[in-house]
């Protein structure tokens, strides 16, 4: 470490399986000093003095070297119980059928059908893939006429 250098990520360590990123920085209070403690979601702690803001010093660390995943999430999380799944792909996929869509219109009462049906028909837009359905009035049990 130079002379006027602060470690400040302590990412020098850190190995493909960690995700070091900084958290939960503190002072330590140290009459007549600034000092803190700074942790690091995978690559333990660090404490610094700033108190000469031009020569900051990092005066210890504690690296407990690296972590795998599901170690980590265990450590996080392992009072609610921890389950750990293999990775899959995760896309952005409609499951909106015409189908579907005529289903839960008919899940409406009878009035409330009559009220959707506009310029002669029950328009639906799906707001995940933005597909416009249209129906017939008579296809999902409505009244035909305009409620307006």
């Amino acid at each position: 470490q130079k002379e006027n250098e602060l470690l400040v990520t302590g990412q020098a360590a850190q190995t493909e399986q960690e995700n070091c990123v900084a958290h939960n920085g503190s002072p330590i209070p140290i009459p007549g000093r600034e000092v803190m403690v700074q942790g690091w979601y995978q690559g333990g702690i660090s404490i610094f003095d700033w108190t000469d803001v031009k020569k900051p010093v990092e005066i210890a660390y504690y690296d407990r070297g690296p972590i795998s995943t599901e170690r980590l999430v265990y450590r996080l999380f392992h009072e609610r119980g921890v389950r750990v799944f293999d990775s899959a792909n995760v896309e952005a996929q409609c499951s909106c059928s015409r189908d579907n869509v005529e289903a839960m219109l008919k899940s409406f009462s009878q009035d409330d059908r009559d009220h959707m049906v506009e310029d002669g028909k029950i328009a639906v837009t799906c707001e995940f893939c933005n597909r416009t359905y249209d129906f017939a009035p008579g296809e999902v049990g409505a009244n035909g006429e305009d409620a307006n």
